[in-house]
């Protein structure tokens, strides 16, 4: 059971991560500052992730070891994470400022920007997607709404013989890196 998967993607509708690049590139096209567009309480509440190729090694290991049998198993990156502690970071990669919570409904305020992401995907030479074709809002506002810690217990998995681990900053970076360099986002 994966928590929070992030991965590098053009045709996942449930990958937060782009859905959070594509705010932070409008964001930053207006110039405004990248202010967290959830609950305040989601900002400082802790949150997990699970790189999707993380998961697929995971998957794998689970499903050729004899301990994992017919078990059911959670698989993360096996840290935690705070928003607070990434946003000014995100914020960073883009070459912005970072701002305090703004709460604010993503699906309402991306309705009407579909013209301006063209605007920005011409200006960079970005490859030709729609964000209806990137994200889906209503997704990333469930996400970045939670208010209430979120802690997956990998000890099941470890005393069955995991030892992966993967620090969800550098693999949050990193995946943003991804979508820059094959011109998803600026």
């Amino acid at each position: 059971r994966p928590h929070g998967i992030c991965g590098f993607t053009t045709g996942s509708s449930m990958n937060q991560l782009t859905a959070v690049a594509l705010y932070a590139a409008i964001c930053k096209y207006l110039g405004r500052p990248l202010r967290f567009p959830g609950k305040p309480g989601a900002f400082d509440c802790i949150y997990q992730f699970t790189e999707a190729a993380y998961l697929a090694r995971g998957m794998i290991w689970a499903a050729t070891n004899p301990a994992c049998a017919n078990q059911a198993l959670n698989f993360t990156n096996g840290d935690f994470i705070r928003w607070r502690y990434l946003w000014p970071k995100i914020a960073h990669f883009f070459e912005m400022e970072s701002a305090e919570v703004q709460t604010l409904s993503l699906a309402q305020f991306m309705a009407d920007k579909e013209p301006l992401w063209q605007e920005i995907r011409q200006r960079y030479q970005l490859r030709n997607h729609s964000l209806a074709q990137l994200t889906n809002w209503t997704f990333a506002d469930f996400v970045l709404g939670c208010e209430y810690d979120q802690m997956s217990d990998m000890t099941k998995a470890r005393n069955a013989g995991w030892i992966g681990a993967n620090d969800s900053e550098k693999m949050y970076l990193r995946l943003l890196q991804d979508l820059r360099k094959n011109h998803i986002i600026p």
